[in-house]
């Protein structure tokens, strides 16, 4: 077999062999993956009731897409006996790992809570395993749990009765009928008895029971005497190790108890008590008022408590006029993500939340490569995704199970706990993503153009929004669905300049009919949170208001919730480094103050610094070169002010700079049009500058990429020009920036 090709299959080696089936190792000549084929021999092939089980199993297989059990990808033919096409498996099986002695107990419990998860998963879908044991289960190299081998499943229908399956399936399954490996049968499946998912809960304690100990709960010298330690005996409950906690301990004996009556009857409670168990015990997070001022660095925010947006928006935003007084401001629990070392965070959208705020995706950059994190609040560290490199804008789907991302001109998926991504359509610069309830995915596929709507397993995409022209649309991005999954959000914009997008139109739209309303004016980025109001961005900032997702109707005045956050450049325009989950977990990047030195270039291309580090903004020269007009932007407030290159005195031209955002509260103006108010201002303050003192030294503003274009123009007669650099760059050649 080994050399031969079955379809586009090469067979590479053989891997093992079961009594239902060979598997090999191939090469997929047209995808170029390695991938294993499980072949059913051709002693056998002949056999009604083998032929029927096997189809089975590729059956049961497709009909569960979960992380945590192996993929089918299709089923071909090889002679006369069919052949399954499985996601091949690195790693060792469990079984492998227990010869080496007991597992750790936290380490077990985080590999036993994915085995519950793989379980809870194939019984939702009516299916049980009916052969769950450690040689049925891998552990790849990243630590991820793989329960392979539905051969001996069954089909059941969620009352736990016999399904109408055929004839010679039932014979398989009937009463008198012993199917399965016997140290991990429960006693109605030895006494060959009919069976319910109860018999996989049974298994799976005694597969947990063997990680910890480094032996099986029941064994005997042959398979008789093992079938009569399950029916008669317990297992050794001294021989649990001191470190495994009592609740697991007690986990065990429920799932390992003989009366069916009395054993734990699903396996989600299991997986429940597990994740509970692994929590770490942490000391009690740092706590912050709030209004306190926030950390300028690079770090990610989370409020850990289910309702603290909520609490947050209510205290410093009197969302909740009739609660009572607090003397003291409710505390901010936070949460800091530091990224491992020799990571930098992508560009925005770089992060996602799951739906129940316990789990972070983020994309990282390390030696140019964009690569795929995963970070589960209750582990210590975050892992990489194999084969997400090039990745962006990551979005999970609504049972966290899957990732969406954008790589390579392609629309792909990925499992949560690693295997191979799956390409799902075509893109083009895309601009975000949202996953539906209904398992459809809606995206922008380019930054100038509207939304499709496609399958999450690929297809045909089809038109999920229409760019309204008379509205000066030209692109539709940054999805995100509604509760329900029957309406969407999205940013609306006129073209694709990423500072013009920081002024979009926000619109919730109907995905099952024409209903369309334009619920803010001005805004990009827009994001449901559970306390009913609509979050977006706008120049830098996340605002807050009311919004019923049912009617699209928006109520009160937006105001903000959180002032200079990170944004995605010129990219990603539009975008800012923020999430929200719908359990209330808040994620953010505060953007740092970058420091600029003030450059002024002569004609003869020369450069001289004019003004040190600092914060600043639109700096404009005389038309007699003498003085500079530059805005220095304070922590509240932002001057005017000039500067004498000659005599090098620097005075401040304006007064009055803009309100905070707790003044323009008090004062009763609202966030948004405060905010337009304090720009409108900033920017009569520098008109009058320029009317009383200078104007702009050439009408068209200046943004060249590279230092060697401004001493070409310099050479050409167009300078002399004024311009800021980044305080950190060396010397030499730089890259100035026209910031505002």
């Amino acid at each position: 077999m080994v050399g031969s090709t079955i379809g586009q299959y090469q067979i590479v080696a053989k891997l093992g062999a079961g009594g239902m089936g060979i598997v090999y190792r191939a090469r997929d000549t047209q995808l170029g993956r390695d991938v294993a084929i499980k072949v059913l021999p051709a002693e056998v092939a002949a056999d009604p009731d083998r032929l029927a089980r096997f189809d089975r199993e590729a059956r049961l297989l497709a009909s569960v897409n979960h992380p945590n059990i192996a993929t089918i990808h299709g089923v071909v033919q090889s002679g006369d006996a069919p052949a399954i096409v499985l996601e091949l498996i690195e790693g060792d099986t469990l079984a492998d790992v227990v010869l080496r002695g007991p597992v750790p107990a936290r380490e077990a419990i985080r590999l036993a809570g994915q085995i519950a998860e793989a379980l809870d998963a194939a019984h939702a879908r009516g299916v049980i395993h009916r052969d769950l044991k450690p040689a049925n289960i891998k552990v790849t190299p990243q630590g991820q749990i793989k329960v392979l081998d539905f051969g001996l499943a069954k089909a059941f229908s969620p009352s736990g009765q016999d399904s109408d399956a055929p004839t010679v399936t039932r014979e398989a399954t009937r009463e008198g009928v012993v199917v399965g490996t016997a140290a991990y049968m429960s006693p109605e499946q030895a006494r060959g008895q009919t069976v319910d998912k109860r018999t996989d809960i049974w298994a799976f304690g005694c597969v947990v029971y063997e990680m910890v100990t480094g032996r099986r709960a029941f064994q005997g010298a042959t398979t008789s005497d093992t079938i009569a330690a399950i029916l008669h005996r317990d297992p050794d409950w001294t021989a649990l190790p001191p470190a495994l906690p009592p609740d697991v301990a007690r986990l065990l004996r429920r799932c390992l108890t003989k009366d069916l009556a009395q054993r734990l009857r699903d396996i989600g409670n299991v997986r429940a008590d597990l994740e509970e168990s692994a929590a770490p015990t942490a000391a009690p997070p740092e706590s912050v008022p709030v209004g306190a001022r926030r950390s300028s660095s690079w770090v990610i925010w989370l409020p850990i408590s289910a309702g603290i947006l909520a609490l947050f928006a209510a205290q410093q935003f009197g969302l909740f006029q009739r609660a009572p007084p607090r003397s003291q401001p409710p505390a901010l629990s936070r949460f800091v993500e530091t990224l491992p070392p020799g990571l930098l965070l992508a560009p925005a959208p770089a992060f996602a939340l799951t739906q129940d705020g316990r789990r972070l995706a983020y994309v990282a950059v390390q030696d140019g490569t964009r690569t795929l994190y995963v970070r589960d609040f209750d582990e210590t560290v975050a892992r990489p995704l194999a084969g997400t490199q090039d990745a962006d804008q990551p979005f999970f789907s609504p049972d966290g199970h899957w990732i969406g991302f954008f790589a390579e001109s392609k629309l792909k998926k990925v499992a949560v706990g690693g295997g191979a991504p799956h390409v799902i359509a075509p893109v083009s610069n895309p601009r975000g993503g949202t996953w539906l309830p209904d398992n459809t995915i809606v995206y922008a596929p380019s930054a100038a153009a509207a939304l499709l709507r496609i399958p999450a397993e690929g297809g045909k995409p089809e038109p999920a929004s229409t760019l309204d022209r008379q509205v000066n649309e030209a692109a539709h991005r940054w999805p995100h669905a509604l509760p329900g999954g029957e309406a969407i959000v999205y940013a609306a914009g006129p073209t694709v300049s990423a500072r013009e997008w920081m002024e979009a139109h926000i619109v919730a739209q109907s995905l099952t009919g024409d209903r369309r309303r334009v619920i803010a004016p001005h805004g990009t980025f827009p994001q449901f949170a559970p306390t009913g109001h609509l979050l977006y961005s706008q120049v830098g900032s996340v605002y807050a208001q009311a919004f019923d997702p049912g009617t699209f109707q928006t109520t009160g005045d937006p105001f903000p919730i959180l002032e200079r956050i990170a944004w995605g450049g010129g990219t990603n325009g539009g975008s800012l480094l923020w999430a929200v989950s719908p359990a209330g977990t808040m994620a953010y990047v505060a953007g740092f103050e970058r420091q600029y030195e003030v450059v002024l270039l002569d004609r003869q291309g020369k450069e001289r610094v004019v003004l040190p580090a600092g914060s600043y903004n639109s700096p404009r020269l005389s038309p007699d070169g003498r003085l500079i007009a530059v805005t220095v932007v304070g922590t509240t407030d932002s001057e005017v002010w000039i500067h004498d290159i000659a005599r090098g005195t620097t005075t401040k031209l304006t007064s009055g700079g803009r309100e905070t955002a707790a003044e323009d509260l008090r004062r009763g103006t609202g966030g948004q049009p405060a905010a337009r108010a304090r720009e409108r201002h900033r920017k009569d303050r520098l008109a009058a500058a320029e009317k009383q003192l200078i104007r702009p030294a050439h009408p068209q503003r200046l943004v060249p990429t590279r230092g060697r274009d401004l001493q070409r123009r310099a050479r050409t007669g167009v300078g002399p020009h004024v311009h800021l650099v980044p305080a950190r760059l060396a010397r030499g050649v730089r890259h100035p920036t026209t910031i505002g």
